[in-house]
């Protein structure tokens, strides 16, 4: 498994988890061109994204979230104008090779 953090702080929050083929991104943070360029120095494309994990509608955190809106976006929150796979924050629910469990 491989994690690869592309932006983590003021200027947008942004990271990407790999395994076996499968690729996720956590938050789209930055600027859409700055996503792409990290992605394409990861050999990763947009359309090779299986699914994007959103932890919060913060700017900070969705800022680029109109360039992955076609891949599956999971969220606990809504985000406008953007269809979401809806999930609760203190169930587990299952993210294409990820299992998320609630802190208890």
């Amino acid at each position: 498994m491989k994690f690869a953090i592309m932006a983590s702080g003021s200027k947008g929050n942004s990271f990407v988890l790999s395994d076996r083929g499968v690729n996720i991104l956590i938050d789209g943070g930055s600027s859409q061109r700055y996503i792409r360029n990290s992605l394409d120095a990861l050999d990763i494309a947009v359309e090779d994204l299986n699914s994007v994990l959103i932890t919060h509608a913060h700017t900070g955190h969705v800022h680029a979230i109109n360039l992955v809106k076609d891949r599956p976006i999971y969220s606990a929150c809504e985000i406008e104008n953007i269809d979401t796979i809806h999930f609760e924050q203190n169930e587990e629910f299952l993210l294409n090779i990820c299992q998320s469990y609630p802190l208890d």
